[in-house]
């Protein structure tokens, strides 16, 4: 994550706030109808779902 700019996933687990997030689609959808992005990173960020779903589980198709 850039601070305060964009919600991005991180692997090589980078330094600065993060938030652990369980591979699975419907954890990703979950966390995205409930906002907790803003909440684990403490501000306000932007949520690209469809960049996430992708870069997660490398299809960008909601299922």
């Amino acid at each position: 994550m850039v601070a305060g700019e964009a919600v991005a996933i991180d692997r090589r687990r980078s330094g600065g706030r993060g938030a652990w997030l369980h591979p699975a689609p419907a954890c990703l959808e979950r966390a995205l109808k409930r906002k907790a992005f803003g909440r684990a990173f403490r501000r306000a960020v932007v949520v690209d779902g469809d960049l996430l779903r992708g870069q997660l589980t490398g299809s960008w198709r909601k299922d």
